[in-house]
């Protein structure tokens, strides 16, 4: 049967947009964490990366791809440790605010993108 062998069955089935795209792999405190980021490669890790690391209160940001024919991005965020908590930074802010930045630069790109795409169709009228 398909549940011997571990698998599901069509009625069993997971609905791909219900499966989880983002895991945290907690590290020993708030400020030390891995993040798995299925089916997403070296574009959306790099940079992650770089707006991760952009920030003053982040100690070391880093991110592999074990093998190139796995779809897993694992980012390693590791921030200062402050006994200020209101100085200190987790590392899911840390993402959440980084992921809260490539959002509104995608959104300036697009409005860019499309405000020159009506000047340039009015130029050639």
């Amino acid at each position: 049967s398909t549940a011997q062998r571990g698998g599901t069955s069509a009625s069993e089935s997971v609905n791909p947009a219900q499966e989880k795209q983002l895991v945290a792999l907690e590290g020993k405190d708030p400020t030390c964490a891995t993040f798995v980021i299925k089916k997403e490669d070296h574009t959306l890790g790099n940079v992650l990366r770089y707006l991760i690391q952009k920030n003053e209160r982040v100690e070391m940001c880093g991110y592999s791809i074990h093998h190139p024919s796995d779809e897993k991005v694992h980012l390693r965020i590791q921030t200062l440790p402050s006994k200020n908590s209101e100085l200190g930074l987790d590392c899911r802010t840390a993402l959440k605010d980084s992921l809260e930045m490539l959002e509104g630069i995608c959104d300036h790109m697009s409005e860019v993108f499309d405000k020159s795409s009506v000047e340039s169709k009015v130029e050639n009228i």
